[in-house]
């Protein structure tokens, strides 16, 4: 069975988005710290709703990991899912099996950075940062077994 993917990837460098947040612990204290982090999760669930309006489906929270030291918070939708890393410099990754629904969320997403990013150039600079991929993936099947097997035999 072969899979086409479709990525869309947007990193935060300049570090606007409002949902970042940026490894200051030592500097303001534990307490403070909490309070960004939950003023940091308000922002990223305006972002998300902001989002969801432009791209005109439903998003669905199911669930955040650390991975080696990186917060990622993970939405599903039909026909894709969407992880957002939140430590500076943060990084928005959506994943697609549809080409049209990549295409989509690209200008839905460009449309949210019109109304979250206030700096013109700046918000231009991060629409033209999208990154748009496609890969096309081979799933191992029994037929792909079979020949890795054979491979193997030799």
């Amino acid at each position: 069975m072969k899979i086409q993917h479709y990525n869309v990837i947007l990193i935060d460098l300049p570090e606007v988005l409002p949902f970042t947040v940026r490894p200051d612990l030592k500097r303001i204290g534990l307490k403070k710290s909490f309070e960004k982090i939950d003023l940091a999760e308000k922002k990223l669930l305006e972002f998300v709703e902001i989002l969801e309006k432009n791209y005109k489906k439903e998003f669905y929270f199911i669930g955040e990991d650390i991975i080696e030291e990186k917060l990622f918070k993970r939405f599903i939708f039909s026909g894709g899912l969407l992880e957002i890393m939140v430590q500076a410099p943060s990084a928005i990754s959506a994943h697609f099996i549809n080409l049209e629904s990549a295409k989509k969320f690209v200008l839905a997403l460009k449309r949210t950075l019109d109304k979250v990013v206030k700096d013109e150039k700046i918000r231009e600079m991060l629409k033209s940062g999208i990154e748009f991929t496609s890969k096309k993936e081979e799933t191992l099947t029994y037929d792909v077994w079979v020949r890795m097997k054979k491979i193997r035999e030799i």
